[in-house]
């Protein structure tokens, strides 16, 4: 029950991937000088995307068939991103970031193109912090794990959403080290041609799924990257969490300890964006048994690839087009049978103005017989 009622979701979130730019620009919105005594300077700056998506699978059955609806489009996690930076002193900075995802058709109450249980806004990082050129920068809050941050985005080419990493199938994203958690203290550095980060992950407040409790205890995470060329680069990341899980009915509770093991090629120049990812997890994503009997239990392993190369064309309001196919493989080694493999090809139109346009075709091979799908997306990003 639960593997099927997951996969409703998971459909969802396979079918997000694909390039437009691996990271949208922040547009600066205020930048200042002797804003509060002098010599300081304060700036602040914006980012957003905001998608319509709609999804068509070849056949609809009992995995997919509460998805028809997608097919008049949705939001297809939309975001708005702000940052300011106030240099106070020579060398140091304090540093806010946020950024939150919109649900802009429930705002607009744009009827069958949302859920009723759909949130409307959702904040998925806020923090603050401060950042020295010398000695590095340290942020607390809200915070993506440092495993998406450094490694996994090398193949989430969309910067939204993952294929076949923890972060889509854990149902404890926001505690258990695998999404942005609270309570996140995050140390970056740099030196010459390796980047370093860590983080501690304090502990949270209890949250219930079904008929169980989680609590984080503590979390670390560490992170580098390595980069051979300014378009080549290794990145490598562990994160371990701390924790307890309880049963709401009998109260019976086991100790938890989850592990991610992950590393990822990137490479990006004028024309070709590759990239390849590999994960392995323990203990994190739940087994089909009982979670307090089992304690998860679980190990998995996931593969991303993805090869685009762009043509462009500026004409005719066209920018630019980029073909690409990408490859996925996700598998439960223990604890559940459950593998999934994705080969998909695609085409990513990027009109003037930050319009685009992406069609895709998803052929899916699995345990639960996913249909093949296509999916249609129209996007402005600034």
């Amino acid at each position: 029950m639960y593997l099927q009622k997951n996969r409703l979701s998971h459909l969802i979130y396979y079918s997000l991937f694909l390039f437009s730019s691996n990271s949208y620009a922040e547009k600066i919105i205020y930048n200042q000088n002797d804003v509060f005594k002098q010599n300081d300077t304060l700036t602040i700056a914006s980012s957003g995307s905001f998608r319509l998506q709609s999804l068509i699978f070849d056949e609809y059955n009992s995995t997919n068939d509460a998805l028809k609806s997608r097919r008049d489009g949705y939001n297809s996690f939309s975001k708005i991103s702000l940052s300011s930076d106030y240099k106070f002193a020579n060398d140091w900075h304090f540093i806010i970031g946020s950024e939150t995802y919109i649900n802009y058709p429930k705002i607009l109450r744009w009827h069958g193109r949302y859920q009723k249980s759909d949130s409307t806004l959702t904040a998925n990082q806020l923090y603050t912090g401060f950042k020295n050129n010398r000695i590095g920068t340290f942020k607390f809050g809200k915070i993506n794990d440092l495993f998406y941050d450094v490694v996994g985005v090398k193949t989430d080419l969309a910067d939204y959403t993952p294929i076949a990493q923890p972060l889509d199938y854990s149902n404890q994203s926001a505690f258990d080290g695998t999404g942005s958690a609270n309570r996140t203290l995050r140390y970056e550095t740099s030196y010459k041609k390796l980047d370093f980060y860590s983080a501690y992950l304090f502990q949270d407040t209890n949250t219930n799924y079904s008929t169980t409790t989680f609590k984080r205890k503590y979390g670390l995470q560490v992170a580098t990257e390595y980069h051979f060329t300014p378009k080549f680069s290794w990145a490598n990341a562990y994160q371990y969490n701390n924790g307890n899980l309880s049963s709401n009915s009998s109260g019976e509770q086991k100790k938890y300890n989850g592990h991610v093991l992950g590393s990822s090629l990137f490479y990006t120049d004028n024309k070709w964006l590759l990239s390849v990812g590999i994960n392995y997890t323990k203990n994190i994503l739940p087994t089909k048994s009982g979670i307090i009997q089992t304690a998860y239990n679980s190990e998995t392993f996931g593969i991303e690839s993805y090869a685009g190369y762009k043509f462009n064309i500026n004409q005719y309001s066209v920018q630019n087009i980029r073909p690409y196919i990408l490859e996925t493989h996700f598998k439960y080694i223990n604890g559940r049978n459950f593998k999934q493999n994705n080969f998909g090809i695609g085409t990513a139109v990027k009109f003037k103005y930050g319009i685009g346009l992406d069609i895709e075709h998803y052929f899916t091979s699995d345990t639960v017989n996913t249909p093949d799908l296509t999916l249609l997306r129209l996007r402005f990003d600034y």
